[in-house]
């Protein structure tokens, strides 16, 4: 009886799945099944060595420059090492999938577990095997696996993002490190030379140096001190942003155009929103030989430009009028935009583990506890609440979060938010939040009842 009932489930999903795609999207479906059987049976009639060359072809970035080229194979494999030949594959791999217009609403209500069953089976059945089955139930298994492979592309190329970034920042450092290393030991007894220097200098005024000072502190010596202190100066500083700029405009920036075409940056919060308009500012001038970015251009530098990188962000000219150099601008910016991400400030459209908090805490199920993160932590409840009030702009992003239970009070427990009624909200709010006192599996999860403490469980 349950197998019966299982089957009969799958096959009025598989009916209404075909229904809700338009006759373009199952002829795009159809076509990247069609293509695939082709290349393999090619690539079993040459013994596999083309096969092999074309698996790697989106490796190259000659290879990803047209999407027709990805195929189901290369869809269904995962991304390769961090570097720019990975981040153009999979910007290929979403763009085709994309070309496929699948409709937002392909699978409205389905738990992504449940998604994910025939995602699976679609990732493991040979295309032949795919061809065998029903029209259905073959382009249910399709639509799943593209569906669920766009989510996970989407996170890869934030995740790609992510760690380049990083990766152009530290190796700058360490080659700038290893070339300060390289040419200046390090100097002992700084004060006691100081010293030497300043007495014989007292005692004999009207000496020469070489006469005076190199007998108590001798020229290599004093050499290796001004080296030492140019490692720790702003020359430092200067010489790591230099190979940065150079390792973004030579190598890295050919992915930020796509890349900003491809994914659809927001924020839910004000108070983030030059980070965003930071975005769409690189994006409107990417292409432009321009090395400065017009004056009429309101260019924000709060929370992009770090202090460290101003100086060499905003030049100025002779008359003292402030300019922001373009490329320099690009580097700050990606790297705000690196931090803002990792913290959830700014999500992803179209993501799945990158995606809006405020997701989180819809319908009934999401009270209790926030989704498994990747560390494998889960996250209070209020936590989880107060994390979507802040990208609302209800509450000061700085706010402390309210403390689990059993947990004790930190010094932040003096900020507005904790000083505040546990378990209430603003009446422009409360209309729209997604929290409820409710109980789940026996677990009580408080959200903003007007209850007194005494009524709660």
């Amino acid at each position: 009886m349950i197998r019966s009932a299982a089957h009969t489930f799958e096959q009025q999903f598989y009916e209404a799945t075909l229904a809700r795609l338009p006759e373009e999207a199952q002829a795009a479906l159809e076509a990247l099944l069609a293509t695939e059987i082709a290349e393999a049976s090619a690539r079993d009639a040459d013994g596999g060595t083309e096969g092999e060359q074309a698996g790697l072809a989106p490796n190259a970035p000659q290879a990803t420059a047209a999407s027709t080229t990805v195929t189901l194979h290369h869809l269904r494999m995962d991304p390769g090492r961090v570097g720019l030949a990975t981040m153009l594959e999979e910007m290929a791999k979403l763009r085709r999938i994309r070309e496929l217009k699948l409709p937002d609403d392909v699978f409205p209500g389905m738990a992504r577990k449940v998604l994910a069953v025939y995602r699976n089976r679609a990732s493991v059945e040979e295309p032949s095997r795919l061809r065998a089955h029903s029209k259905a139930k073959r382009l249910t298994y399709l639509s799943a696996l593209c569906v669920m492979r766009a989510q996970e592309i989407t996170d890869g190329l934030v995740d790609l993002l992510i760690r380049i970034v990083h990766k152009i920042d530290v190796r700058a450092e360490k080659r700038v490190e290893q070339e300060y290393l390289n040419e200046f030991k390090r100097v002992a007894n700084k004060e006691g030379i100081l010293y030497r220097i300043a007495e014989a200098a007292v005692g004999r005024p009207d000496g020469k140096v070489a006469e005076v000072v190199f007998p108590v502190a001798s020229e290599k010596l004093l050499r290796e001190v001004i080296k030492e202190y140019k490692a720790k100066s702003p020359a430092f500083r200067k010489q790591v942003h230099l190979i940065m700029r150079a390792s973004y405009s030579h190598h890295y920036r050919r992915m930020v155009p796509e890349l900003l075409d491809i994914l659809d940056f927001q924020s839910n919060n004000e108070l983030y929103r030059p980070v965003i308009r930071a975005i769409q500012l690189v994006k409107d001038y990417v292409r432009s030989p321009r090395q400065y970015y017009p004056d009429h251009e309101i260019i924000p530098i709060k929370e992009v430009v770090a202090a460290k990188w101003r100086e060499f962000v905003v030049e100025q000219d002779d008359d003292g009028t402030e300019k922001v150099n373009r490329l320099n601008y690009e580097v700050c910016m990606l790297q705000a935009l690196r931090e803002k991400v990792r913290v959830r400030e700014i999500w992803i459209e179209g993501a799945n583990h990158y995606r809006d908090y405020v997701e989180y805490t819809k319908g009934t199920k999401s009270g209790l506890v926030h989704p498994p993160q990747r560390t494998g932590v889960q996250v209070h409840a209020q936590q989880c609440h107060v994390l979507s009030r802040i990208q609302c702009g209800t509450v000061p992003a700085r706010a402390s979060l309210p403390r689990p239970p059993g947990r004790a009070l930190s010094p932040l427990a003096e900020s507005p938010l904790a000083s505040s009624q546990p378990g209430t909200c603003s009446e422009s709010h409360a209309a729209t939040c997604p929290c409820s006192f409710q109980e789940i599996a026996g677990q009580t999860a408080f959200g903003h009842t007007s209850a007194p403490a005494s009524a709660r469980p």
